[in-house]
């Protein structure tokens, strides 16, 4: 499962490092920001699930900062919290009737903001996981029709779209724009990079919402261009692939390694710790995919790089983000310590009084604000191959004949 990402924004940062090092520890990825200009780009860069703002904050103050981030297709499912001073209970209610997922003020006990967010973010997971109700749009699997066939038929038809990839643990958008590509976004890249890497996905699926977009263009590039760059790079990275195992195999370094390392080499190298798939290789390397997928290639030709036997995998293969260890969850630790009785006066009346938050908080929140999210949302028809090419075919009809060769000479 992804990781959750919680990006602050805040004019001090050091009053919430304390935070971030508990959030950190509990699985989450954190980033910190000090103005409401740099946490606006990074809404579309680093894609946080949850946004802890301060009021008062820096070139966008908190409320506009809000207003911003819902205003914008790709940012608008973000989760907004408001931290403030203001402790007035006209000041809460008045936050939260904006919209805003919760109101926390200053200074905030840490253990609380921690149960606040764990409840956030878990409603985001079970609204994420509810079918969603739609008859504009369509989704299938890459292995069907891949994202080089989805942008040609979306260019051809004119389409304005927003497309949703997801392959093993990663997640991809791209926007659409009249059959034009604005943008990409994929964790950590750039759109170029997103899309290039996002080209040679063909296990996963896709969903393509047909609706309006509002994403600023980023692209300089037509959609053609991209196409025809996306034909040529798949074209050289599966002939480089088909000599390595598949990308999700897991390897570690052979027992003993004879012979003089390049520096790309020991680069790659240097991230198998232990045992690694391929992929991450790939994808953690500070080289571009193509050539960190040549190293590999290389590595794994000269007996560099062994794979892990299966049944080594299954006896001692645990993948840690499986892993149920109550004793791993500090934040449901916490929520346990809460309920458990102690002797002492003082600890049983804060127990009390965090009980009596934690009731206020669920009683605020009968409803989540995703809850409206939820009723807008159209359903999303699932297609086999047959039925994405009628959908295709559906999509362009009405154009030039030649537009319509064009699409097919790919299939």
């Amino acid at each position: 499962m992804e990781r959750k990402r919680i990006l602050f924004a805040v004019n001090n940062p050091p009053a919430v490092l304390e935070l971030r090092k508990s959030l950190l520890t509990s699985g989450y990825e954190v980033k910190i920001v000090d103005n409401g200009s740099t946490a606006l780009t990074l809404c579309r860069e680093f894609r946080p699930h949850l946004l802890c703002a301060d009021h008062d904050l820096a070139k966008i103050d908190g409320h506009h900062l809000f207003r911003e981030v819902k205003s914008q297709s790709a940012t608008k499912h973000v989760a907004f919290v408001l931290m403030s001073k203001h402790r007035s209970v006209d000041e809460r209610v008045h936050s939260i009737d904006l919209g805003l997922d919760d109101y926390i003020s200053i200074p905030f006990d840490l253990e609380e903001i921690l149960m606040r967010f764990e409840i956030i973010l878990r409603e985001i997971e079970t609204f994420e996981a509810i079918p969603k109700n739609t008859s504009k749009g369509f989704s299938g699997k890459l292995s069907d029709l891949n994202l080089i066939e989805l942008l040609q038929t979306l260019e051809v038809g004119q389409k304005s779209a927003i497309i949703k990839l997801q392959s093993h643990n990663a997640e991809g958008v791209i926007f659409l724009k009249k059959g034009e590509v604005l943008d990409a976004s994929l964790k950590g890249l750039t759109s170029k990079d997103a899309i290039i890497r996002m080209f040679t996905w063909h296990d996963g699926t896709f969903r393509v919402d047909l609706r309006d977009v509002d994403q600023e263009k980023t692209f300089e590039e037509s959609t053609s261009d991209l196409v025809n760059e996306g034909f040529a790079y798949v074209e050289t990275w599966n002939q480089i692939n088909k000599h390595i195992p598949s990308l999700q195999t897991t390897i570690r370094t052979a027992p003993e390694i004879n012979g003089n390392l390049s520096p790309q080499e020991k680069s790659i190298m240097a991230l198998i710790e232990d045992t690694r798939k391929l992929v991450d290789l790939i994808e953690q390397s500070d080289l571009d995919d193509l050539t960190a997928l040549k190293i590999v290639t290389n590595l794994y030709k000269k007996n560099l790089i062994v794979e892990v036997p299966l049944e080594e995998l299954k006896s001692n293969g645990k993948p840690k983000s499986v892993q149920k260890d109550v004793s791993a969850n500090p934040i449901s630790n916490l929520i346990s310590n809460f309920l458990t009785p102690t002797s002492g006066r003082e600890h049983q009346e804060s127990v009390e009084r965090r009980r009596k938050e934690r009731r206020k908080a669920a009683e605020r929140r009968v409803r989540p604000r995703r809850w409206c999210d939820l009723v807008g949302e159209e359903n999303q028809v699932y297609l086999n191959k047959s039925e994405l090419l009628m959908i295709r075919d559906k999509l362009t009809n009405g154009r030039e004949n030649k537009d319509a060769d064009f699409i097919n000479t790919y299939n």
